[in-house]
C-alpha cells in the first residue's frame, strides 16, 4: 500500500464560505462544496463550480457565488465576492 503525501491528499471546501469543511459535510451537501485534490496551480485567478466540479469563467462565477469557489495560485481560496440577494 502506497501512503498518499500530504500535497496528495483530498480536502473539501464550501462554495458558499470558502472555509474547508469535513469530507462527511461535503457528502451531505454536494452542490455548495467543492472537493479538491493537491494545491492550486500557477496561474493567476481559477474558479471552480461546486456543481460540476469544472473550471468556469470569472462571468460565470459572479453570476453565482453561492455554487463558486474562487481561487488565485499560492492563496486560500475565496468564495464569489458578489452577495446573493433575496427574493
Amino acid at each position: 500500500m502506497v501512503a498518499k503525501s500530504a500535497s496528495n491528499t483530498k480536502q473539501a471546501r464550501s462554495a458558499v464560505t470558502g472555509k474547508f469543511v469535513k469530507n462527511s459535510t461535503a457528502k451531505k451537501q454536494p452542490k455548495t462544496t467543492v472537493v479538491e485534490e493537491g494545491k492550486a496551480k500557477s496561474g493567476g485567478k481559477k474558479a471552480r463550480s461546486a456543481v460540476s466540479g469544472e473550471f468556469v469563467t470569472e462571468k460565470k462565477a459572479k453570476k453565482n457565488p453561492k455554487t463558486t469557489v474562487v481561487e488565485s495560485a499560492g492563496t486560500k481560496a475565496k468564495p464569489s465576492k458578489k452577495k446573493a440577494t433575496k427574493k
